[in-house]
């Protein structure tokens, strides 16, 4: 009985190795690597940038000593013009008279930035503000 006991224990170790090795093998076994070539439309559309390659930037535009100082000017009464605003919204009468007397000089082009107000407002009472301050200029 000993010998048919160690028989059976020496036959169901081997069948459990040769399941094990079936089962290693199999789950181990790689698909062959299949390569797909680019087609000739694609690789023309790739862009191939060298390392350390830097992309030119485009010349500075240059502008002109007078365009400068026009531009300047014309934001500076932008700036004076919403102080103006600011101090007509808010009721400050003293600091409304010092930038009156400021954007007097350019008051038509203050004018201007009180149309583009009471064009771009959103609501009716701005639009209401920016007229009365473009008519106030332009007298």
């Amino acid at each position: 009985m000993n010998a048919n006991k160690w028989t059976s224990i020496a036959v169901v170790s081997i069948l459990a190795v040769f399941v094990g090795v079936v089962t290693i093998v199999r789950f181990t076994r790689r698909a062959p690597a299949v390569i797909h070539a680019p087609s000739i439309s694609a690789t023309n559309k790739i862009t191939r940038v060298e390392p350390g390659y830097r992309a030119q930037s485009p010349p500075p535009i240059v502008a002109s000593d007078k365009e400068i100082d026009k531009a300047v000017a014309s934001m500076t009464v932008k700036s004076i013009y919403k102080s103006y605003r600011t101090a007509v919204v808010s009721g400050n009468k003293s600091l409304q008279v010092r930038l009156w007397n400021v954007l007097y000089p350019d008051r038509m082009a203050a004018a201007a930035f009180a149309d583009e107000d009471a064009k771009n407002a959103k609501t009716e009472d701005d639009r209401r503000i920016a007229r009365e301050i473009s008519d106030s200029l332009r007298r």
